[in-house]
């Protein structure tokens, strides 16, 4: 799958270093889970689940820049049981230097395209913490809006979420 900048791919068991450099980064993981940077260990096993979701067609997947296959983040549809019911998620990562270069806008809204139009679902949401204005800001852009507050996992956030045939910000929807 392509957009204009970016190629996204299921990640394979070689990108671990990748992975491993996106978790380690304590700016990256700051809005992620519990925001704690993990143990190598730790590292390699949540690799094993995203390299097992990624061979599914869902789960993250490694975004890379087109015209020099740098890996820049990653981003997916992962399913997500929040509340009680099943969702489907569209997550974005980013590594710290490429923050601010509009890569998790045309990552997320890829995964948008790809959810609405191609798998024909009837919704996605973002579940996003709400101190991490940079991925509020992309869900927003991307056509979704806060939906309720609530507790994944524990922690707080908030539900930002985009129904099929609605219309973004960017006109994609």
């Amino acid at each position: 799958m392509e957009s204009a900048r970016l190629r996204y791919r299921p990640y394979k068991p070689e990108d671990d270093w990748f992975f491993m450099s996106l978790c380690l980064d304590p700016d990256v993981m700051r809005h992620i889970g519990d925001g704690r940077v993990r143990g190598r260990k730790e590292i390699g096993e949540w690799f094993q689940n995203v390299l097992a979701r990624s061979r599914t067609g869902f789960g993250p997947w490694v975004v890379e820049k087109k015209d020099t296959g740098e890996p820049v983040g990653q981003a997916g549809l992962v399913k997500q049981i929040l509340d009680g019911k099943e969702e489907w998620e569209i997550g974005y990562w980013m590594k710290k230097s490429c923050w601010g270069k509009g890569y998790a806008s045309e990552a997320a809204a890829t995964f948008r395209d790809f959810a609405l139009l191609d798998l024909r679902l009837d919704r996605v949401i973002s579940i996003i913490q709400p101190a991490n204005i940079a991925s509020i800001r992309v869900a927003v852009k991307i056509g979704m809006s806060l939906e309720r507050h609530t507790r994944f996992q524990g922690i707080p956030v908030a539900v930002y979420s985009l129904q099929a045939g609605k219309t973004g910000e960017d006109g994609g929807f």
